[in-house]
């Protein structure tokens, strides 16, 4: 006797509300990652399990690890961003992710790229520098190729 092919799971993100009849790769999951938005994306019939959740429906502003009743599910498929600097505006503190990892204690950020035309790679240094929560200084930094 034949084994009947598997049918596609109806998913949809409780995000950005994609939806979609999706086969699983593999172990069966009620929450995987949304294909659209790296949110949650849940099988239609557990929906209501999951919807009130806020930490679900809010979207991810950067790849994360979520845990969900007991259901690990890993968003981080895509490559960090070595350095991410965030400034709301002109007087506000930098937000400074470093390895994906937010930089807290904050004393100085520096940050440098120049290139001698459109076709040059260019060269870059950055330079964080912050304290622990016991008070020590640690800094963080790197350079590559020739600041003009």
């Amino acid at each position: 006797m034949s084994e009947r092919p598997r049918r596609g799971i109806q998913r949809k993100c409780l995000v950005c509300s994609h939806a979609g009849n999706y086969k699983d790769v593999g172990k069966y999951s009620e929450v995987t990652v949304c294909p659209k938005c790296n949110g949650a994306f849940v099988d239609r019939f557990r929906l209501e399990k999951y919807q009130d959740k806020p930490s679900l429906t809010d979207k991810p502003s950067r790849p994360v690890t979520e845990k969900i009743k007991g259901i690990s599910i890993d968003l981080e498929n895509e490559k960090q961003p070595l350095l991410t600097i965030e400034l709301q505006d002109e007087s506000s503190i930098p937000k400074v992710f470093y390895e994906g990892e937010e930089i807290t204690g904050r004393i100085q950020i520096s940050f440098d790229w120049i290139t001698s035309g459109a076709r040059d790679i260019g060269g870059m240094e950055f330079l964080i520098k912050h304290v622990d929560e016991k008070g020590i200084a640690h800094t963080i930094g790197k350079s590559r190729g020739d600041l003009l």
